[in-house]
């Protein structure tokens, strides 16, 4: 369209070339060079903005978005100059034509010249624009080869950046572990500290007990207490505390007491007359303590139980108490505790069997006749129920045998060949037990010598027992004058001489001799007040029996001589 417009312009003032030609040419002048020279400008103008925003851009990450924004803006100054050049060319053709419409002709030199100068205007313009649109692909290229080595810096930056993020994420994480392990150690430590002073603090504040728990410690305290009583008086001290403290006897206080009443009765066992007094009253008194559980039991609405300790503790302290001379004890309260315990499914034992045989040997009841069948009954029923019949039964047997005026020697030797049968060796307690049998039935010197062979046929040596047991024959055979205070001297001087000691039953056994002696002459006042010094440099203390026997050996004394001297006046 340019050049066509040009060419019309050409042709159109070739043909109006005259009169008017002059005038054409001094008018069109100033409005040809304008629009070139405000093309010119323009071109001028953009050049410069063109040079001044240059596309090589520093080398950034956001390079992309700043370089897109100046070729967008040259592009459209170049639209918008091809634009202006367009309009004022067609401004030009048009006042051409109406100049030319007019009749006004320019000469044909100046349109020439004018037409030369708008063809250079327009190729200059043209080889700007080319020049222009090099310039634009350079910088294009430029611009893409910037963004291209930007690009690749950046992405070898990031790699770069991630490596060392990745390597401080690792330190980060290992600091991390680090610093939870040590928070774990310091966690566990706080809470060992923690624990240790709640339990420094729990050990040092007291407890807060319960009312059922302090009285319960309460009750411990006093069965140990009641385990360490010596007498009847001390088991009763402990029983008043209790009633002060608002407590009753329970299962484990009354096991305690009963204990102890066993324990204390079995060293009652002297001739005094005390001595049977006390257990007789200890007897009462844990019969008592079972009355009074019951009574509790009942109240509480439980069935009245005990245990095996009480059963076999009770039955030691009638078994005891028999023995001691107790006269309120009976075989058949240790019957009825033995049906008392197979009531509540307690199995009873050889323990138990001994207990029955002593207080079968020692009560008031049974008769003194007929107690060996009824110990052999019982021996047989504790043997068919599976019990194991130790050396304490066998000679709980023997004891029977030996207090049953029915008694014979061949049974008690009978007792003791069961006794080997079964696989027991006899002991001194047997053999004591045997010359026992032999006092009671006579003191017969042969049946002695018997006893005594047999023991040394089993390798029983001398003991306290036996000496007691021998003095006890003596005493019988000095009833008849027969043994004297010599023989009975002899003889414990003998057993000292093979470190036998004497116990408060050899010296009352001797006083008993000396009292038996006198009235036939073979005793004297000396006789018995050496065998009382001799109790006393044994650090024993002399019975009532024992001073009762000196005042026998006294009055016999002066009876014969004031017999002696009225024999001499009726001479």
């Amino acid at each position: 369209m340019r050049k066509s417009s040009s060419s019309q312009m050409t042709s159109g003032m070739r043909r109006g070339r005259g009169a008017g030609a002059s005038v054409l040419g001094a008018t069109m002048l100033p409005l040809l060079w304008a629009p070139l020279a405000l093309g010119f400008m323009g071109t001028a103008g953009w050049i410069p903005a063109l040079g001044g925003r240059s596309c090589v851009l520093p080398r950034s990450p956001g390079l992309r978005g700043v370089c897109v924004a100046p070729r967008q803006q040259v592009r459209a100054t170049i639209v918008d100059d091809d634009a202006k050049k367009d309009a004022k060319l067609q401004e030009l053709m048009d006042a051409f034509k109406t100049r030319q419409a007019n009749g006004v002709n320019g000469e044909s030199l100046k349109a020439d010249r004018l037409e030369g100068a708008i063809l250079r205007a327009l190729g200059e313009a043209d080889e700007l624009l080319e020049a222009r649109g090099s310039s634009l692909d350079a910088t294009r290229k430029e611009t893409k080869l910037h963004v291209i080595e930007d690009m690749e810096e950046v992405t070898v930056r990031v790699t770069s950046s991630e490596t060392e993020i990745e390597r401080a994420l690792r330190e980060a994480d290992t600091l991390l572990e680090e610093s939870l392990l040590k928070s774990t150690r310091t966690l566990s430590r706080l809470a060992k500290e923690k624990q240790e002073a709640e339990d420094a603090a729990r050990m040092s504040a007291p407890p807060v007990k319960t009312i059922e728990e302090e009285e319960a410690e309460q009750r411990v305290v006093f069965a140990a207490s009641m385990r360490a009583c010596k007498n009847k008086a001390d088991v009763v001290q402990v029983l008043a505390e209790m009633r002060k403290q608002g407590l009753v006897a329970d299962i484990l206080i009354a096991n305690a007491a009963i204990e102890s009443l066993a324990k204390s009765t079995m060293f009652l066992r002297t001739r005094d007359a005390a001595g049977p007094k006390a257990a007789a009253q200890a007897v009462e008194l844990a019969k008592t303590i079972l009355s009074d559980l019951k009574e509790q039991h009942s109240a509480a609405g439980v069935s009245y139980q005990v245990n095996s300790v009480t059963c076999t503790s009770f039955m030691a302290l009638l078994a005891r108490a028999a023995a001691t001379g107790a006269n309120n004890v009976d075989l058949d309260d240790g019957l009825v505790t033995l049906a008392d315990m197979r009531k509540l499914g307690l199995e009873a034992d050889g323990y138990n069997l001994a207990s029955l045989l002593s207080l079968c040997a020692n009560a008031v009841f049974p008769p003194q006749i007929g107690r060996l069948p009824r110990a052999k009954a019982l021996f047989n029923e504790f043997k068919s129920a599976g019990v194991k019949c130790d050396k304490v039964v066998f000679n709980g047997l023997l004891l029977v045998c030996s207090r049953d005026k029915a008694g014979r020697l061949r049974d008690g030797f009978a007792i003791i060949d069961d006794m080997l049968a079964a696989g027991l060796k006899p002991d001194a307690y047997t053999f004591a037990t045997m010359l026992d049998l032999v006092s009671r039935r006579g003191a017969n010197a042969v049946d002695a010598q018997a006893v005594l062979t047999k023991m040394q046929e089993n390798d029983v040596a001398f003991t306290t027992a036996i000496l007691n047991a021998n003095l006890k024959i003596f005493a019988k055979s000095a009833e008849n004058g027969a043994i004297g205070a010599k023989e009975a001297a002899a003889l414990v001087t003998k057993m000292k001489d093979s470190k036998v000691p004497s116990d408060v039953i050899t010296f009352s056994t001797h006083m008993e001799i000396l009292a038996a002696a006198v009235k036939y002459g073979k005793a004297t006042r000396e006789d018995a007040w050496t065998v009382i010094n001799g109790c006393r440099n044994a650090h024993i203390k002399p019975t009532d029996s024992m001073y009762s026997s000196w005042i026998q050996v006294v009055s016999h004394e002066a009876l014969n001589v004031k017999q002696l001297q009225e024999k001499d006046w009726m001479r």
